[in-house]
């Protein structure tokens, strides 16, 4: 029984099969946030099994957090989110390996994003994301993000211009007010001359009132 009871309905998928469970068991994944986007993220990931998971996250669980960090409840307030969660994760799932960091990502501590096969960036702030692109690209790993980013409120007008080698940059208007539910969405999609020949993607957010 074991493993292939838990992960029966995996098996009967021809998409899947036991050759699929197997790779998800030798996966390792390191999730950078364990919050309202890294909690569903970890769930999913420990009950689909998948064999190491790396969460990093320095925060601790405060009341706010309850309303949509769902792996967290009353009992975990003052905690170090990671250990909760990491405690959480193993009771569902003890055939996978959940390794807790109580870090903030910097670029002094990037280097374990080299000891993982895939990176899912669950920060939902741009400076994090970069970091992590600019680790990624440095060893060679591919990288997973979300956003709430319709619901950020700013003051600025940004411009990323993502690359297709993951490389990204972004500029920053600040003289330009923007409300939270008035943005409109411009895509623009290019190639840059030799000799780099890179595909380029900007995506252009200006408040309603801008133009």
């Amino acid at each position: 029984m074991g493993e292939k009871e838990r992960y029966a309905r995996h098996l009967i998928l021809e998409e899947i099969g036991e050759p699929g469970q197997e790779k998800l068991k030798r996966a390792k994944v390191l999730v950078v946030g364990a919050g309202g986007l890294g909690s569903p993220v970890l769930l999913y990931l420990t009950a689909a099994g998948i064999g190491r998971i790396g969460i990093l996250d320095n925060d601790i669980v405060s009341e706010s957090n309850l309303q949509r960090q769902i792996l967290y409840d009353t009992q975990c307030l003052g905690a170090l989110k990671v250990e909760v969660a990491a405690r959480k994760l193993q009771a569902l799932n003890p055939y996978t390996t959940i390794v807790p960091y109580a870090q903030r990502l910097t670029s002094e501590n990037t280097f374990i994003i080299a000891e993982y096969d895939l990176v899912i960036d669950a920060t939902d702030n741009l400076p994090s994301r970069y970091l992590i692109d600019e680790a990624c690209v440095r060893y060679g790993k591919p990288f997973v993000y979300g956003s709430r980013f319709p619901f950020l409120i700013t003051r600025e007008v940004l411009l990323t211009v993502t690359f297709t080698n993951t490389m990204m940059l972004s500029l920053s208007f600040s003289n330009h007010k923007a409300s939270s539910a008035h943005y409109r969405e411009s895509s623009v999609r290019s190639r840059l001359m030799k000799p780099s020949s890179l595909s380029w993607e900007a995506r252009i957010l200006f408040p309603a009132n801008y133009c």
